[in-house]
């Protein structure tokens, strides 16, 4: 789930986002941004937006907010198929390299040496393991903006009820069995509290797979050779087989397929008691979250491992 910043294609094609206009009116371009609507993401954005076009007459920037990040990709493929392409489009680093086969992207070196860098000075103001997602090409087609790792949120109330310590969240696949076993509660209705929620709709159970197999000495694809998966493989089977038995063999993972929404909710209104979501759905959970809360890595197989 990393997401990354791109230029599109429109500052290059026949098709610009503005035609030639006098000297003191401003260029009018798009920023697709996709985040929840009305979230504080998009509220966010909309203030970094408002400030930017504050302080630069020659540039008014509209914030388009898609949707999700799929939609964002649909949006921006229709735009360019529609001669107005974005300017900038935030979306997952894996629909990247797509664009740049299609020669859908403009390079950026030309805005960074107009800024005064070059192509290292400008990236060496991200972290090295920001810079790692780039995508290899020996160009800049696009810049790390925002970029997120799976991350577990327990409710510590229940662990105190549980008589489990706070201050000790799970850390191993067995810890976390253990503690999902006494958190999770049953009564006559069926299950009022789940021990634990993964959302599972295909990407964020993909991604938060890929976390178990990486925990598991395993990986989900070869970073040297393109379209080689890892499936079969006992670091990816084990992680899957772990992912079954929270439902099937200790029942304390609903069956079904969650969203993020329906885990963020269930966690929120106390019926489920430790959840794996995105470090970036952190300001959400402050926000929401009416009882105490922390958050610790995902417990792992061998070694914590993050996607």
């Amino acid at each position: 789930m990393c997401l990354r910043l791109i230029l599109g294609a429109a500052l290059l094609t026949a098709a610009p986002l503005a035609a030639p206009a006098p000297a003191q009116a401003a260029t009018d371009i798009d920023l697709l941004f996709p985040a929840p609507a009305g979230s504080r993401q998009v509220a966010d954005m909309q203030r970094l937006i408002d400030a930017f076009n504050k302080d630069h007459s020659d540039t008014r920037v509209t914030l388009v907010n898609p949707g999700g990040y799929y939609e964002a990709d649909r949006a921006t493929r229709r735009a360019i198929r529609d001669g107005h392409a974005p300017a900038l489009t935030l979306m997952y680093t894996d629909f990247i390299q797509g664009y740049i086969v299609e020669g859908a992207l403009a390079p950026m070196e030309e805005l960074v040496r107009a800024d005064g860098q070059t192509a290292d000075q400008f990236l060496n103001q991200f972290w090295p393991a920001l810079r790692q997602n780039q995508t290899g090409t020996g160009h800049i087609y696009d810049v790390p903006f925002q970029l997120a790792t799976p991350l577990m949120y327990y409710n510590i109330d229940a662990f105190k009820a549980a008589g489990l310590n706070p201050d000790r969240p799970p850390a191993t696949w067995k810890q976390w069995v253990d503690a999902a076993k006494k958190l999770t509660v049953r009564d006559a209705d069926g299950v009022s509290r789940w021990g634990v929620m993964i959302p599972e709709t295909a990407d964020w159970c993909g991604w938060t797979t890929s976390a178990l197999a990486m925990s598991n000495g395993g990986a989900v694809y070869s970073t040297r050779y393109a379209g080689t998966v890892y499936y079969t493989e006992p670091g990816m089977i084990g992680a899957v087989r772990f992912l079954d038995s929270l439902v099937h063999r200790f029942e304390v993972m609903p069956e079904g397929v969650p969203s993020l929404q329906a885990v963020s909710t269930a966690f929120f209104e106390g019926k489920a008691a430790m959840v794996v979501m995105s470090t970036d759905t952190l300001p959400l959970v402050r926000e929401h979250m009416k009882t105490p809360f922390r958050t610790a890595a995902v417990p792992a197989a061998m070694s914590p491992a993050a996607p």
